[in-house]
Formats: structure tokens, C-alpha cells, sequence
């Protein structure tokens, strides 16, 4: 019989964040009967040890090989069946039980595919989970930098001109809501809002969205633009996606730290993307190509920055 939703924690190499992970999932886990899996991608290091001899009650599955992200998560949910899959990274820590309440979204709302989560840093500044899809004209405006100054502004003046004026659109309210210190809206008080997707470091899917689209994560995508493909994937088959408006995820994401991407993550980012753009946008030849000369652009930028 199926749970009502498994835990899946993908590691590779994760020895320094596991232990606290894993603490903070089973201090915060969820009431409704669930599993907790940690799928390793073939560590090197500690990882696996560490679940195996720490945290008998976690179930461990060990792969062969690194499969990246996607991959991953797709065998812990094909180990432990459930209604509901919750996708956790290695580096990220619950505060609350956030499931069940996100869980009770689901239940409301049976065209409710996906939900994410928010997040945080350690700080417990703002991080960004979820998006408005990409598209050439939103990548044209990140490479002019347009998103970060909207951000700061936003940020500087919560209850300004242009918090309002975002605050006016649903997507335009997830942004506000997370990088306004408070959120000038009443956004914080609606359980929770559509958006075109939601990061996949802490993201629940429902079975049936996933039985029906034939696959969860695509298995072409090692890691990079896996997220946001299966959410507009989803949206494209009448799923809805939406951000629970919940206790944050604190999401380390390289927090306080210099180390700069190595060449092999800038390449897998880079792959990963154009399959991205090839799947989502196969039936939009012009937007493809446009997409795939900002990527272009986008890679020469990454790959300088890995080398300086």
C-alpha cells in the first residue's frame, strides 16, 4: 500500500550537510504516514556511511553511478510509492511541518500537480523558489541585469511604487512576497499562489501528475532546467503549480562561501539547459533559437567567471 508521501534527499558527496538534513527532516516530519529516502549518486566520500550507521530509520538506496538530480529523485520515488513525493536537497533544513499543511493544498485541489516550497539562506535572507517561465524576452532582461535592480528596489522600499505595481500580477506577488523584508501584500496570508514553477530543492509532486505524464524528472537532464521542465510539463497537461506560503526551507546554496563553479558544473549547466530549451521549446522554432543564443551567451559568461 502506498504512503502518503516519501522524503526523497538525492546526495552525492553530501558528508557535510546530511547529518543536520536528516535531523531536521525526522525533528520536522510530516504526521501522515511517510518514508524517508536518501538516494546516493555514488559519493566518495562519508554519505552513504553516515545514513547507513546514523539514521537507521532513513532507508538508504545506493546507485552504481552518479545520475545527477532528476534521475535520482526519479528512483527514490519509483523505491517508495506514495501519493505524494517531496524532493529535499542534501543542503537544506525544515524548521516546521511544512508537509502536512502543503499536503492539505493538494487534497483541496485535485488539479494541484506541484507545489514548492520557500526558501531561505542561513541568515534567513530570502532566496528565490519559484519563477515565471523562462522565455527570450525574460532571459534578454536578466542578461541587462533588469532582475537585480527590480530587487533591490523592491528590497529598499517594500511598501514602494514598485512593490505595488509587482504586487498587482500573481507573479509579480510571489517576487515581492519573497524579497519585501515583510511583503507589503497580503500574499503571506493566502495559503498559497499559482506560478510557472517552483525549485526542485523542495518540491512535492502528486503521483497522478507524475503517472500521467509518463515520467517525473527527465532522465536527459543530469541536473540544470529538470525543475522547471517538469512543472511546465505539467502546466501543459492542466496541472496546476503553485508556492505553499509555509515556514521557509533554509536552503545553503553555497551561502557564505567563495568557491567559485568548477568548468564541469558550468559544462552540466550548460547541457542541461539546452536540452531544456529543445524539449520545452520544440514547437516554437524562433523563440529556440533565440533561447539557444542567450544560452551561448550565458555559457562564454560562466566559463570566464570558472576560469577567473
Amino acid at each position: 500500500m502506498k504512503t502518503d508521501i516519501s522524503i526523497v534527499i538525492v546526495t552525492y558527496n553530501s558528508q557535510e550537510f546530511i547529518r543536520r538534513c536528516l535531523t531536521s527532516v525526522l525533528d520536522n516530519r510530516p504526521r501522515r504516514s511517510h518514508r524517508i529516502v536518501v538516494v546516493d549518486n555514488a559519493s566518495s566520500d562519508e554519505t552513504a556511511g553516515i545514513v547507513r550507521n546514523e539514521f537507521p530509520q532513513v532507508e538508504l538506496v545506493c546507485l552504481p553511478e552518479n545520475v545527477g538530480f532528476g534521475r535520482g529523485n526519479n528512483a527514490g520515488f519509483e523505491h517508495a510509492p506514495s501519493r505524494f513525493y517531496y524532493c529535499h536537497n542534501a543542503d537544506a533544513y525544515l524548521q516546521a511541518n511544512v508537509l502536512d499543511p502543503a499536503i492539505q493544498l493538494f487534497d483541496a485541489d485535485p488539479k494541484l500537480g506541484v507545489v514548492g516550497l520557500p526558501l531561505v539562506f542561513p541568515d534567513f535572507s530570502p532566496q528565490t523558489s519559484a519563477y515565471s517561465a523562462s522565455t527570450p524576452l525574460k532571459w534578454a532582461l536578466q542578461g541587462l541585469g533588469v532582475g537585480a535592480l527590480v530587487k533591490k528596489l523592491v528590497e529598499g522600499n517594500p511598501e514602494g511604487l514598485a512593490a505595488r505595481v509587482l504586487g498587482k500580477n500573481p507573479l509579480g506577488r510571489t517576487f515581492v512576497a519573497t524579497h519585501a523584508e515583510r511583503g507589503s501584500t497580503d500574499i503571506e496570508q493566502s495559503p498559497a499562489e499559482d506560478v510557472d514553477w517552483v525549485c526542485g530543492a523542495a518540491m512535492i509532486i502528486r503521483d497522478a501528475t507524475i503517472d500521467e505524464l509518463g515520467h517525473a524528472f527527465d532522465p536527459d537532464i543530469f541536473m540544470y532546467g529538470e525543475d522547471e521542465e517538469l512543472c511546465l510539463r505539467a502546466s501543459r497537461n492542466g496541472w496546476k503549480v503553485k508556492k505553499a506560503n509555509v515556514t521557509p526551507v533554509i536552503h545553503e546554496f553555497g551561502w557564505g562561501k567563495s568557491v567559485k563553479a568548477s568548468r564541469k558544473v558550468v559544462d552540466l549547466k550548460f547541457d542541461g539547459l539546452r536540452v531544456f530549451i529543445d524539449k520545452t521549446y520544440r514547437d516554437r522554432p524562433l523563440s529556440r533559437i533565440a533561447m539557444h543564443a542567450m544560452l551561448r551567451m550565458k555559457y562564454m559568461t560562466w566559463k570566464a567567471r570558472s576560469a577567473g
